[in-house]
């Protein structure tokens, strides 16, 4: 074994100078964009307009509860779910509320997790109140 790196490799085979795909990734930074995905998919789950302001409203959505993000969804006729919450971090799901159709998540968590904070959207007019 040489200990030559595949980067360095093609950084002297081109005259050392690297592309930008071939850079070196910390594990910091990959642990960050991880999740870039997850989150846009979450936060495509959670967007305002699916929002209810209770579970018996309409077949899927979401609602806040207290310190609760909660999300149903229909099963298609194969007991799946239309969102894979596989990918998901376990410390966002409250594994012993959630059931069925119904995922419970940790409000605080979920919210530091995608960087925005949840809830039913304010009226325009009350804003400046």
């Amino acid at each position: 074994m040489c200990g030559c790196s595949i980067s360095r490799l093609i950084s002297e085979a081109s005259g050392g100078k690297r592309p930008t795909w071939c850079k070196k990734v910390s594990w910091l930074s990959y642990a960050e964009k991880r999740y870039d995905r997850v989150k846009a998919r979450l936060l495509s789950l959670l967007r305002e307009s699916a929002y209810v302001r209770s579970e018996g409203e309409a077949s899927s959505g979401w609602t806040v509860d207290s310190d609760r993000v909660i999300v149903w969804e229909p099963r298609d006729v194969f007991g799946r779910r239309g969102f894979d919450w596989e990918d998901v971090p376990s410390t966002l799901i409250d594994e012993d509320a959630s059931s069925g159709s119904r995922t419970v998540l940790h409000r605080a968590n979920l919210e530091k997790f995608l960087g925005t904070r949840l809830g039913p959207a304010r009226a325009w007019w009350r804003i400046w109140r």
